[in-house]
């Protein structure tokens, strides 16, 4: 039987929270440039700085996800208290063996789960119980979890809706191209500036959700270090209450990346 099964009283590999005044996922979204108001007529020097700085972000954004995964492999919660101890806390465990442990293969860090398992297991006279008002607390975790989840669904819904008309507005442009004798016949700088113009908007409106996000994403991130701590699940890691925010941040900087898209087509 697999260890999370038999034994009560163990030990994890889990995250160490970033201390205030660090980089956020905040910070970092108010680092990626502004929504260009034109796209058409921009300059290439223009452009070229605009894509400059979304991949110096985009190295930054990368750089804080693999410092919050590292920061979960070396840090050190004991799931029978539910407290979350880094390197210099009062655990019975010192500073030696912290960095003792972030330097181990995960075969040996293991071993060393075990053996400190096996000592916990002795010290301990009675093994972890749910009690009723855990698992109440855990039902409406749960409950909390699904309702942002849904939520934050909406926001990506709303989105789908508006690339499905950019979509028909690219066909219904493309025609006018292929068709010079149209009466609304424009060339390519028309197709351009009507399909700039649509998309645009679209990543305004990305902008405006993942502000609204952020705090979900945190919020989620809570309940589900929360969920890992009541539920004894030692096969997950708690991580810094940013993660999920950051990411989403990574994937908003990937949609203003494509700003001038429609560019080359003037």
């Amino acid at each position: 039987m697999a260890l999370k099964k038999i034994i009560p009283a163990t030990i994890f590999i889990l995250s160490s929270f970033l201390a205030s005044g660090q980089i956020t996922s905040a910070s970092l979204l108010a680092e990626l440039p502004a929504v260009p108001l034109s796209v058409c007529s921009a300059d290439s020097s223009i452009i070229n700085d605009f894509n400059d700085k979304i991949v110096l972000i985009k190295g930054k954004i990368k750089a804080q996800i693999k410092k919050i995964n590292f920061d979960a492999e070396n840090r050190v919660v004991d799931i029978t208290t539910s407290r979350v101890f880094s390197s210099s806390s009062k655990a019975g465990i010192s500073k030696a063996e912290f960095v003792l442990i972030s330097k181990m293969s995960p075969d040996s860090r293991e071993q060393w789960m075990r053996e400190y398992a096996s000592k916990s297991i002795k010290s301990k006279s009675k093994p972890i119980v749910l009690n009723q008002d855990n698992k109440n607390a855990i039902a409406n975790l749960k409950e909390e979890k699904e309702l942002i989840a849904k939520t934050v669904e909406n926001y990506f819904i709303r989105q789908k809706l508006i690339l499905k008309e950019i979509a028909e507005l690219d066909s219904l442009e493309t025609k006018k191209l292929k068709d010079t004798t149209a009466a609304d016949y424009s060339g390519k700088s028309g197709y351009c500036s009507a399909l700039s113009a649509a998309h645009l908007r679209y990543i305004k409106q990305c902008f405006n959700d993942i502000t609204d996000q952020i705090p979900l994403y945190i919020r989620l991130n809570e309940i589900e270090n929360e969920l890992i701590k009541r539920e004894i699940d030692y096969e997950r890691l708690v991580t810094d209450t940013d993660l999920y925010a950051v990411k989403a941040v990574d994937k908003y900087a990937d949609i203003l990346s494509k700003a001038y898209k429609y560019r080359t087509a003037n």
